[in-house]
């Protein structure tokens, strides 16, 4: 992939309750740059600059982070998705639309529509034309065995989209099982650990006559014990990656328009801040008396590196 970049602009209210929205950066660069600009690659924000009619709003930028973990889990449903669309194609041949594409929500929300999705505007505040943005959808072909017997119900087939970060959400029922499918939830789910804590010791170490062939004393004993008990678990939560069950973001920065800078002239740096998938988690309010109308440009490179 290409490396693209551009500025954005978008425009929205600062209510002075705290308003959830998101972004899709790879959307919003295909519509500006008028060409497709896929999702599942790294972006990253340059730089952002806020300005607020009534000098009060703050904008807090979220992300999936962008650790090995998560990208695992997006590149492992990519992958089935994929092999989805393949297994189906075989008898066919390639009948697939040109700017087909895997594409995933960020979160719970942004799947149902919660979080109002932010479109690019154009100077004049107008909202660019926007193209064919659809994203994708699993068909599983694993009937519900719960039921005593296949019913024309339970063997029906059950389709849903995904998300990056939360846990799966139900569907309706009546063979409609899941409505969005959690990424790194699955990913976590069926990986096996490699490890286990403490680590599994036939006998006592220290006891093992060849292991104690140069202990002069008690002190070889002591170092194997702390072997034993020590170092063998991760510095890291393992089993449980930001966002795998409730939604976690990963804040990348915090504008605020004040009095005192009311309209700056610069940009503020966001230390080249990595955006996986492009998928951005902003979240509004005002910090003042009033609501007010805010500009938010976002300086936007599409590195062209997988996620």
């Amino acid at each position: 992939m290409a490396s693209r970049r551009c500025i954005l602009r978008f425009e929205s209210s600062a209510p002075l309750a705290l308003a959830t929205h998101t972004i899709d950066l790879g959307r919003e660069m295909s519509n500006v740059l008028r060409t497709h600009v896929p999702q599942g690659q790294m972006f990253r924000i340059n730089a952002a600059q806020l300005q607020d009619s009534n000098n009060a709003a703050q904008v807090t930028l979220g992300a999936m982070p962008a650790t090995s973990a998560h990208r695992a889990a997006y590149r492992r449903g990519r992958r089935l998705w994929w092999d989805m669309v393949e297994r189906a194609s075989v008898g066919v041949g390639n009948i697939h639309g040109e700017w087909l594409d895997f594409r995933t929500y960020l979160d719970p929300a942004h799947a149902q529509g919660s979080a109002s999705l932010l479109t690019a505007v154009t100077h004049d505040g107008s909202a660019w034309p926007t193209g064919l943005w659809e994203y994708s959808t699993y068909h599983t072909a694993d009937p519900d065995g719960t039921a005593p017997s296949f019913t024309t119900v339970n063997r029906n087939v059950d389709s849903y989209v995904a998300h990056l970060l939360g846990n799966h959400q139900a569907g309706g029922g009546a063979g409609d099982t899941w409505e969005s499918v959690g990424l790194v939830r699955s990913w976590i789910d069926t990986r096996p650990t490699t490890f286990d804590s403490p680590q599994n010791v036939p006998v006592q170490t220290n006891l093992d006559p060849l292991a104690n062939l140069f202990d002069y004393g008690d002190a070889t004993d002591e170092i194997l014990q702390d072997l034993e008990q020590v170092g063998d678990a991760p510095p890291w939560a393992y089993a449980n990656p930001l966002g795998f069950n409730a939604v976690e973001h990963q804040r990348l920065c915090v504008l605020q328009a004040t009095n005192e800078n009311p309209q700056p002239e610069a940009w503020s740096s966001v230390s080249t801040t990595q955006v996986p998938c492009g998928l951005l988690n902003v979240r509004t309010r005002a910090t003042g008396v009033e609501e007010g109308i805010f500009s938010l440009m976002l300086d936007v490179t599409a590195t062209g590196v997988n996620v």
